[in-house]
């Protein structure tokens, strides 16, 4: 516990730790609203899947761009251009006419640039506040960074809930705008130097040397994918599967899916104070854990033993985070952290595959049917994943 006081009594810290969770709770609250919103709008339920696709193509594009210029611009401009670009897009909609196509259109204008400042995120705020910490507090930082973005699920839900009982989507942009505009004045005080002057060419090829030299930073960027395809998508479906499996009434469905929030501030503080010696093995038992408490929340036959699970899941999600964060930090030379943390973003991107898989699995069976069903392919496919990593290292240890 004394190491996490001292944590936070380090005041360069503490700024880039606020401006995360301001942005996190303004991330979640889109992905809340934006779809009650727009269905109440369109009457078109399958639009809140063209919301998270879209997010996740500004991860994508985000990543590969940054993955050029990453260590050639300055993470403080970066991160305060995206700010005020997110904030003058809310803006729009206190000044049109919203409930209409306009809305639906400065929604998806919204959750665009908001998957690239997600992006950005990782490339430059996690990695600027790694670099103001000493090297014995890094992993225990980064951790407790990754928990605070599980809990601002908690905080977006409940200021969510009211802002669509009180049905006004200009409320809810008023919010988005002063979320997106509080972190600008504490990255205002957070220089950040360039981490590298050569080529764009030369940089791209030294992130992927790294990559291929690295085995953590492999063992992230294959395993990555495979979270945000088969995982990820799940989080939408939670209250889904109590209304619709369990009959519990909306209120207890809310209660309950905020329970894997919750579970993720234990698994993030757990991470934080008991920290493990081995971050590959705990990344990839974590994920392991994860997609096998997915499955089981989707076929327990008691609402009892589910909410157990869904708590054990986020745990295990907020654990996963952290290792996979820490891991690209500690693996990657200082020059080139940026344009990796880049590179993790990339597959990151990959979840917009997840989000149209759940779009069209929907339309063929019930939502504890399709958790059940996406995490045994993403069990699948990491067995195949870990059984191919561990078959080539038996060869190269055997040629050497």
């Amino acid at each position: 516990m004394n190491d996490i006081k001292t944590i936070f009594c380090n005041f360069q810290f503490l700024r880039l730790w606020l401006a995360g969770t301001s942005s996190g709770i303004a991330r979640w609250l889109e992905v809340m609203c934006f779809s009650v919103f727009a269905w109440q709008i369109s009457g078109d339920a399958t639009i809140a899947g063209f919301f998270m696709t879209l997010r996740f193509v500004g991860v994508m594009f985000s990543g590969i761009l940054f993955l050029f210029i990453g260590g050639r611009v300055s993470g403080q401009i970066t991160m305060i251009f995206m700010h005020i670009l997110l904030s003058i897009n809310c803006s729009f909609g206190l000044f049109i006419s919203l409930g209409s196509i306009n809305t639906i259109v400065l929604f998806s204008l919204i959750s665009f640039f908001s998957g690239m400042l997600w992006s950005a995120d990782f490339s430059f705020r996690r990695r600027m506040l790694a670099d103001r910490l000493e090297q014995v507090f890094i992993a225990k930082g980064l951790a407790i960074d990754v928990t605070s973005t599980h809990a601002t699920r908690l905080i977006a839900m409940f200021i969510g809930g009211i802002i669509i009982s009180l049905e006004q989507p200009a409320i809810l942009l008023f919010f988005l705008f002063a979320l997106y505009c509080a972190p600008l004045f504490l990255f205002y005080f957070e220089s950040d130097s360039l981490r590298s002057d050569t080529s764009i060419r030369i940089a791209f090829k030294s992130v992927f040397n790294q990559a291929r030299k690295q085995k953590s930073i492999r063992l992230v960027l294959l395993l990555t994918p495979i979270y945000n395809i088969f995982v990820l998508p799940y989080l939408a479906l939670i209250a889904v599967i109590f209304l619709e499996r369990f009959e519990v009434n909306p209120y207890l469905a809310g209660f309950f899916t905020s329970l894997e929030g919750a579970g993720a501030i234990m698994g993030g503080l757990l991470i934080s104070i008991f920290q493990p010696k081995n971050f590959q093995l705990t990344f990839i038992i974590a994920l392991n854990t994860l997609l096998v408490s997915i499955f089981l929340v989707g076929c327990f036959p008691f609402v009892s033993g589910a909410v157990i699970i869904l708590f054990i899941a986020g745990m295990m999600s907020s654990i996963y985070s952290s290792m996979q964060s820490t891991l690209i930090y500690v693996s990657s030379s200082e020059e080139l952290r940026s344009p990796t943390f880049s590179l993790m973003t990339m597959a990151i991107g990959t979840g917009s595959l997840g989000a149209l898989n759940v779009a069209w699995m929907g339309n063929h069976f019930s939502a504890s049917e399709l958790v059940m069903i996406m995490a045994a392919e993403g069990i699948f496919f990491l067995l195949i994943l870990l059984g191919v990593i561990f078959l080539l290292r038996k060869y190269v240890l055997r040629a050497n």
